[in-house]
């Protein structure tokens, strides 16, 4: 029986670090799940506009 009940509380557990798991690399955004590393590059992206916009402006 305590076999039972432990492989309920594993499959519990690890259900929750999955969750965990897809929220830590994916934020909740209006389209739905977008991945960190893609919202990373994109602002990488605007950074790098945004500079060559100013070296153009001075």
């Amino acid at each position: 029986m305590p076999n039972l009940i432990n492989a309920e509380l594993g499959a519990s557990l690890s259900r929750n670090k999955l969750y965990y798991n897809r929220y830590r690399f994916y934020i909740y955004t209006s389209f739905g799940f977008v991945p960190k590393s893609i919202l990373l590059l994109a602002k990488l992206k605007l950074l790098t506009l945004t500079m060559e916009k100013q070296k153009l402006n001075n």
